[in-house]
């Protein structure tokens, strides 16, 4: 099953009131294995999908301003 990012985040969240009730050896393992670099890779797309969105933005504006030029032009 495939989740959003946003998912994701709520999945890892849920993480720290259960390993909290765990705090053992297992928990450690599952935090270093999983839980980081989910987060790692969480942290990642976010930057990534801000950085498409400000493109996107970007050009729109920049189409924009080239419609209005050349109706004025």
């Amino acid at each position: 099953m495939r989740k959003t990012c946003s998912e994701a985040h709520n999945q890892l969240q849920r993480w720290n009131s259960i390993r909290s009730e765990w705090e053992d050896k297992k928990s450690r393992e599952i935090e270093a294995d999983y839980i980081g670099p989910m987060q790692s890779v969480l942290t990642h797309m976010s930057e990534k999908l801000f950085e498409i969105n400000s493109f996107i933005d970007e050009t729109e504006e920049r189409i924009n301003d080239i419609k209005e030029e050349n109706c004025y032009g």
